[in-house]
């Protein structure tokens, strides 16, 4: 069954029920579906497996939370929701950021690399004696959590998330760094 965005036109709620209720239906009847749809969290949510499509050309296919945890690149990254991208040089097997160091596994030393990571790796601690020293810039409630914009030493505005319970408001000082499970390295 082909479904070109059957969702689109309908509230958060109502979509979300509506989408629960048609993936559960197909499944029960183990019929195939092909849905088309430009909301990542829609394609998340109902998948089994996905395929990114950019200029209409397949760029990654997978399950949905290999995708989002291994993107191949900065643009199937980007298809599925925010990352922040680093770009930097290999050295004795890692990755530097102004956040931490990643393993660069299958990586030449000297070579260019983007270290991409999810708002969900960027670890905020304000007692921590060590970390990238941040201000926070932006808070902004979604839902559950909060979206913080934060302003790095070297000027670099970068994005991350937190419980909307966190008390982290706009003006503090924080310290950052990358939790690795969010993070990957890419070809530059």
């Amino acid at each position: 069954m082909l479904l070109d965005e059957p969702f689109s036109g309908l509230d958060r709620r109502l979509r979300a029920e509506l989408r629960e209720a048609t993936t559960h239906a197909l499944r029960e009847a183990e019929t195939a579906a092909l849905i088309v749809t430009h909301d990542a969290e829609e394609a998340m949510a109902v998948a089994d497996q996905i395929a990114l499509m950019n200029k209409g050309v397949i760029v990654q296919t997978g399950a949905p939370d290999r995708l989002y945890l291994s993107p191949v690149s900065e643009t199937a990254a980007r298809l599925l929701g925010d990352v922040e991208a680093f770009i930097t040089r290999v050295e004795s097997g890692r990755a530097s950021t102004p956040l931490g160091a990643l393993a660069a596994p299958g990586r030449d030393d000297g070579e260019q690399v983007k270290v991409l990571l999810r708002p969900e790796g960027i670890v905020i601690d304000r007692a921590a004696a060590d970390g990238a020293l941040a201000q926070v810039t932006m808070r902004q409630a979604a839902g559950g959590s909060a979206r913080l914009s934060l302003r790095l030493e070297n000027g670099r505005e970068v994005s991350a998330r937190v419980p909307v319970t966190d008390t982290i408001r706009a003006g503090d000082a924080v310290r950052l760094r990358l939790d690795e499970r969010f993070a990957v390295v890419v070809t530059a």
